[in-house]
């Protein structure tokens, strides 16, 4: 079911999203540019340099992500 397709709604830029997440209470949003390198990362290097780099206390990502290079494949 659809409702009320006729509403249109602006897609967010990068900076409004960012914006959004802080004003929830979140401390520091770290928008990582998406590079052919950062792509064909595995997942254990993928989480090492998350940790190594930003030292984050936790990570919160959608049910749909997953970590790393091919991570979905089984």
């Amino acid at each position: 079911t659809v409702l009320r397709a006729y509403l249109e709604v602006a897609p967010m830029t990068a900076e409004e999203r960012k914006t959004e997440i802080l004003k929830m209470g979140v401390d520091n949003v770290v928008m990582e540019e998406f590079t052919k390198e950062l792509a064909e990362m595995s997942p254990e290097a993928f989480v090492q340099m998350l940790f190594e780099t930003y030292h984050p206390c936790a990570i919160v990502a959608g049910e749909d992500y997953s970590f790393g290079h091919r991570s979905r494949q089984e």
